[in-house]
């Protein structure tokens, strides 16, 4: 009865089509089951010749019989002799990547590009051998990982606000919603922490450590450092501009304790001691110097020792197992640099490697015995031996191209996403064609209205984030809230998203966007900005695309931008195929300044022809001042236009948004309102 059951399944199978010419929905199952059996059983000479019955029996043997190898062959026969039935050859052709994967062979990967480049119109095939193609190379490429590879990303991380624990059990993590440092167990759920502190709803899987609350306070956690014995964490907490205060937190218990603070400085820690006694910091007085110094900071005495200046920008200072040296890189110099402790001397790492574009993100190996560094330009993982704190040895290659490396040990697709192409994906420009040459929008109804598009990134990121930023229509009725999520970047900055920059990996960030029609209009808009201060930086766009149907380069931008620091900004520009031909930079309201949380604009943009204008008024339309004029190119006439609404963020908590009140549209006709008429 088991192997009868398997055989009814698998006559209908997604892939199952007819059995002797009938097709299977107008048979009764246990009809088609006899029929079936009995033929399989007298192997007629028609049913040999039949595509369909080799297909059906290529699955009974790869399901029920479990024979791989006779599946193989009765797919391979479809595909030689039956070449002019598409769907079935289709079909065989995916079978045999799915067997060819069950055996534990490479050839998968050949099978399943073979139904993309052979079958390209059978879309549901051909879909279906896309998802397994996609997951059997990142399948091959775990494969491929050095091992080496792996504990590199677990010490240097995604980036500097992550940490994983020595054991390479959890991640410690900021949660930007909310700015709270998270803990995530990341291998076996039976050793979760738990904190009885915590007040997330499932602490077997997650557990916030620290506290933050942006409806509160601005303060929020990042910067996380694990000790060597996993007890305790360093972390940097935001108190304000150039505030940035150095704590220490209990895993067992979630209490913290500041260890070093001051107004004047920004520290962040990188690494503990072997011993636990010390953590090595970069620290930062804005009112003294441009570049961070290295210090070392006692945590039983909370005393701070400044080393020395570092001179430059620098990613991960690490101590050596046995506690004798740092290691760390200078960005401008890219090479490698120790630190000997005994004697304080800083001393260049000579190890001979390929020069290419220098090297970064050094950190030992569990033992001590290499310097694991990044090559800058292709982002190859190499190795120094090292002995005594000198190099031991010639370098050698550990894996190439980390980047995709990443991508595999996360499960995560290589970004082949075009981001122009995708956005153009919603439909817009057939929307635009009975686009009204005159709207209203004042964002009354709790449902978005149909003229507008709003594009979402939904795939899998290296983060696991599940938004890069958010709307709501009734958060505050009567506006369209825009709430920024880290780490996301508008589509007309770059050609591809998701991008990787070296250290971070950008993705697209939330569009909501509405088709404009004419040569000649005025579009009005009304808007609120609630931009919490914070260390990182954030901004809003507001875009009107003027060539969106070919490469989107062509735009202007309103931006309303908070910077690492003190800097802000309101900002228009107008880019033609990506470069810049006008802007105009502190547009910001003088009452608009570092620390108030909430400022309105009014924007009025007017094109006449090709005469581009943007004026904003910041005492609600009493008066209006001019802040850009430009000119677009003649050939950008008649063309359709895309007016945009989205933002740009990099790690930065949850307070932060736009309040869209009103967007007002009208054609004008600007020769006839000059002639008086």
């Amino acid at each position: 009865m088991k192997h009868l059951a398997k055989i009814r399944w698998s006559l209908f199978h997604p892939l199952a089509i007819k059995v002797e010419g009938l097709m299977m929905k107008t048979i009764h199952p246990v009809s088609c089951l006899i029929i079936f059996v009995v033929t399989i059983s007298t192997g007629t000479a028609f049913a040999q010749q039949s595509p369909e019955y080799l297909l059906q029996a290529g699955l009974y043997a790869e399901e029920v019989k479990g024979d791989l190898n006779e599946a193989l062959r009765c797919y391979q026969k479809i595909v030689q002799d039956f070449p002019d039935n598409r769907r079935v050859a289709a079909k065989a052709q995916l079978q045999i990547g799915i067997c060819y994967e069950k055996l534990g062979q490479q050839n998968a990967i050949a099978a399943y590009q073979k139904v993309l480049e052979n079958y390209p119109d059978q879309r549901e095939i051909v879909a279906l051998a896309r998802e397994r193609l996609a997951q059997a190379k990142i399948r091959d490429q775990k494969s491929k990982i050095h091992p080496l590879t792996k504990y590199y990303f677990e010490r240097f991380g995604i980036d500097v606000t992550t940490s994983t624990s020595y054991d390479g059990k959890y991640l410690a993590y900021t949660d930007w919603t909310t700015g709270s440092l998270m803990i995530k167990e990341l291998r076996n759920s039976q050793n979760v922490i738990r904190n009885p502190k915590s007040t997330i709803k499932d602490p077997l899987s997650k557990v916030r450590i620290v506290e933050a609350d942006p409806s509160r306070s601005p303060e929020y956690a990042y910067y996380p450092a694990w000790s060597r014995d996993g007890k305790y964490i360093a972390y940097s907490w935001y108190r304000g501009p150039n505030f940035i205060e150095l704590r220490v937190v209990s895993v067992a218990d979630g209490k913290s304790q500041v260890i070093y603070s001051d107004p004047k400085f920004i520290i962040n820690p990188d690494d503990w001691s072997p011993d636990g006694k010390t953590i090595v910091c970069e620290t930062l007085n804005f009112e003294r110097e441009t570049f961070k110094r290295l210090a070392l900071i006692r945590v039983d005495k909370k005393e701070l020792q400044d080393i020395l200046l570092l001179n430059d920008n620098t990613r991960r200072l690490q101590f050596s197992p046995e506690g004798k040296y740092i290691v760390y890189n200078l960005e401008r110099h890219q090479r490698i640099f120790m630190l000997a402790l005994e004697d304080l001397q800083q001393a260049d790492v000579p190890a001979n490697l390929p020069s290419l574009a220098g090297y970064d993100g050094p950190i030992w190996s569990p033992d001590g015995k290499l310097i694991l560094c990044r090559n800058l330009g292709s982002y190859d993982l190499w190795a120094i031996p090292m002995q005594n704190g000198k190099p031991a040895g010639k370098p050698y290659l550990v894996q190439t191209d980390l980047s995709k490396a990443l991508l595999s040990l996360k499960s995560v697709a290589p970004p082949l996403t075009q981001m122009n192409q995708s956005m153009n994906e919603n439909a817009i420009f057939r929307k635009a064609i009975n686009a009204a040459r005159s709207f209203v929008e004042e964002f009354t109804s709790p449902i978005l209205d149909p003229a507008w598009s709003v594009f979402e990134w939904k795939g899998p990121n290296i983060y696991d984030y599940t938004t890069f930023g958010r709307y709501s229509l009734t958060d505050r009725p009567g506006h369209l809230r825009y709430y920024l999520n880290p780490i996301m970047k508008p589509g007309y900055l770059c050609d591809y998203l998701p991008e990787f920059t070296g250290h971070y990996w950008w993705y697209p960030s939330l569009e909501i966007s509405r088709p404009l029609s004419g040569d000649h209009w005025v579009l009005e808009a009304r808007v609120t900005y609630s931009m919490i201060d914070g260390a990182n930086g954030r901004d809003f766009d507001l875009i009107v695309y003027f060539d969106p149907e070919r490469d989107r380069q062509t735009a202007l931008v309103v931006e309303r931008r908070k910077g690492m620091y003190k800097e802000h900004d309101l900002y228009a520009s107008l880019n033609d195929r990506g470069l810049n031909v006008a802007k105009s930079e502190n547009c910001h309201s003088s009452n608009d300044a570092l620390g108030v949380t909430q400022f309105t604009y009014i924007y009025r943009i007017t094109r006449a022809d090709t005469l581009v204008q943007v004026e904003l008024s910041d005492d609600d339309g009493a008066n209006f001042r001019q802040v850009l004029s430009a000119s677009l190119r003649p050939d950008l006439r008649s063309q359709p236009q895309l007016l945009a609404l989205t933002g740009q963020s990099w790690f930065v908590p949850a307070g932060s948004y736009a309040d869209w009140d009103y967007i007002r549209f009208r054609n004008v006709d600007f020769g006839l309102r000059k002639n008086g008429k």
